[in-house]
């Protein structure tokens, strides 16, 4: 009788062993929305609770694309874009961009700041 049982465990392993076999990979194209990564990245910030983080985040991004919409070096510092901003936009002055650019900016007010950056983005790459 033991001997039956373990045999019949033995054949029991091997018919499931052989059911699943080994793993393979399969390379599968990916196509994420950006928009949908955006969402996914702000809602892993706010969890994480740093702001300090987040406008940050936000101000280095717009900086490099402020840099690339007015040509400038990549390691330009602000204060150079701040004036190369304001001598491109006569209603704006370095000083205001500097701030915009350098400013602590408190919880509450992260979506304010990140829309005030993108509106400067955008004026800056429409002049």
């Amino acid at each position: 009788m033991l001997v039956l049982v373990t045999l019949t465990l033995l054949a029991l392993a091997l018919w499931r062993g052989r059911r699943l076999g080994p793993l393979v990979t399969e390379p599968l194209p990916v196509a994420v929305p950006a928009d949908e990564t955006t969402r996914a990245r702000a809602r892993l910030y706010r969890r994480a609770g740093d702001p300090d983080a987040i406008a940050r985040i936000l101000r280095d991004a717009a900086a490099d694309d402020l840099r690339q919409a007015l040509r400038l070096r990549p390691d330009s510092e602000l204060t150079e874009i701040a004036r190369a901003i304001a001598a491109a936009l006569p209603d704006t002055t370095a000083d205001d961009v500097h701030a915009l650019l350098t400013r602590p900016v408190p919880e509450r007010e992260l979506l304010a700041h990140a829309r005030e950056l993108r509106r400067l983005r955008r004026k800056v790459r429409t002049s």
